[in-house]
């Protein structure tokens, strides 16, 4: 995230924060309707774990503006609707290491293949 605000910065935009889910049980159900304890649950932990990974950022960036959007989908769509108007889209991989972590994973591989907008894909933390 430190890219996207260090970028946002520069052009003077604000930066959309997107995370979401597929499918997750929670409680023994599957957290996808909308409005049950299980959906709103997931949500919350998401926004939590937005704030937390934000927190820093928003310091080092306090002229940026940031929204958080979690949505319930499959995460590559959910992506590519966010940047249909953004002038760049950040994508953090999971940081894993060795071979693996040389390649792009398949939701980067997917959303480079599909999105409209200039793409960077930037390893965890960066």
């Amino acid at each position: 995230m430190r890219y996207a605000a260090a970028t946002a910065e520069r052009l003077r935009v604000p930066v959309r924060v997107v995370s979401g889910w597929f499918l997750e049980v929670v409680d023994g159900v599957v957290a996808t309707t909308p409005g049950s304890p299980q959906y709103e649950k997931v949500k919350r932990r998401l926004h939590g774990s937005i704030d937390a990974a934000l927190e820093p950022v928003i310091a080092a960036h306090p002229d940026v503006a940031f929204t958080a959007v979690v949505k319930q989908g499959k995460i590559v769509d959910i992506v590519l609707a966010e940047a249909q108007d953004a002038r760049l889209l950040v994508l953090g991989t999971r940081g894993r290491g060795g071979i693996a972590g040389m390649l792009f994973g398949s939701v980067s591989r997917k959303v480079l293949q599909s999105a409209r907008v200039p793409v960077a894909v930037l390893s965890h933390g960066a």
